[in-house]
């Protein structure tokens, strides 16, 4: 289960919602609209997030509102915290999102 929640919040398109809903809750139009992305692969990642317990939505009149849920908070400060503090231990850059996706990827494969 770990494994699939680290592989579900690292996949790019993961990683740039739960980035874009770090900072509070956001209506999935907005999300979308920032994001560029089609309605189906939009949709798509977003209920993979839901599943694992990541994200949460509810509807409020005609819209519907995405915030990360707990775990999704704890998951998302856990990834980035483990980002910087490797930064800082061997002097590699992962301060941007697809560097941080691809590091994170990479790490655990290796740890299969």
């Amino acid at each position: 289960m770990p494994y699939s929640i680290i592989h579900q919040a690292t996949a790019q398109t993961s990683w740039r919602i739960l980035s874009l809903l770090r900072l509070g809750e956001r209506p999935i139009l907005v999300l979308k609209r920032v994001l560029g992305m089609t309605e189906s692969a939009f949709s798509h990642a977003l209920r993979r997030l839901e599943q694992k317990k990541l994200v949460a939505t509810r509807k409020v009149g005609r819209e519907k509102i995405a915030w990360l849920t707990n775990t999704g908070r704890i998951v998302f400060s856990s990834l980035q915290a483990l980002c910087y503090t490797l930064e800082s231990s061997d002097g590699t850059s992962v301060e941007d999102d697809s560097a941080m996706v691809t590091f994170l990827r990479d790490m655990q494969e290796s740890s299969k």
